[in-house]
């Protein structure tokens, strides 16, 4: 629906931009430990001078994946979980609004799907012909 495509949007900008801060995390980790190696005390005590291009590009990746853990609330992972229980508990609503009962036809509301709610505020125009006919508008 287009609520899913909006919402798989924005998690893409939000995967790209957790992504960048990361990488540029990692950067700037390996910058100020090469820069700060001398003169900070806790850094000498533990192994982490990257000495050759291999040691910084691996010490670059360490430093990424530590961000990537530090930042990983970014990602809203419970909002797909969420919006799928409000579709199913607005589904049952239809079906139980007592507004939404044909009198004519004897025929109650049946939501089938838990997407019903987002199609049915999609619809802005309806078409016809002068006899009633709806038409699509293509």
């Amino acid at each position: 629906s287009s609520v899913d495509r909006i919402v798989d949007k924005c998690l893409l900008i939000l995967f790209s931009f957790q992504a960048a801060l990361c990488l540029f995390g990692g950067f700037a980790s390996d910058l100020w430990t090469s820069a700060n190696w001398e003169t900070k005390g806790y850094l000498m005590m533990v192994d982490v001078h990257p000495e050759t291009v291999g040691d910084h590009f691996l010490f670059v990746g360490e430093a990424y994946l530590t961000f990537l853990v530090l930042v990983d609330i970014l990602i809203p992972i419970s909002l797909y979980v969420s919006m799928e229980v409000v579709k199913f508990a607005q589904s049952y609503w239809i079906n139980w609004d007592r507004n939404m009962y044909d009198p004519t036809s004897n025929t109650p509301a049946h939501s089938r799907t838990s997407n019903l709610n987002e199609e049915l505020g999609q619809v802005s125009i309806i078409l016809s012909d002068k006899t009633g006919t709806l038409t699509l508008d293509a």
